[in-house]
């Protein structure tokens, strides 16, 4: 993601085994943001993926997606639960 040539096969492990870690990492923030109960809409406003600068017109989307996905994966795992007013929590 727009990193450029990478020089090195060190460089370009050590930035693999750095992208990798971002999932798990995303997924711990956004238990954590479930504290209380939020809706999907207040997630893809909080911007887990991308930051403030990004114009929203294409976030917006791919924060969607991502919290859904995410919260299809806490849901599963019994980590987070929906609410009767449509908002979700973590256990």
């Amino acid at each position: 993601h727009q990193k450029g040539v990478i020089e090195g096969r060190e460089r370009f492990l050590e930035m693999i085994d750095r992208y990798r870690e971002v999932i798990p990492r995303r997924h711990a923030a956004m238990l954590e943001f479930l504290a209380q109960p939020r809706t999907i809409d207040e997630m893809v406003a909080h911007r887990f993926v991308y930051r403030a600068h990004i114009p929203a017109s294409f976030a917006d989307r791919a924060e969607l997606r991502c919290a859904e996905l995410h919260l299809a994966r806490m849901v599963a795992r019994g980590e987070a639960e929906s609410t009767d007013d449509g908002r979700y929590v973590s256990r």
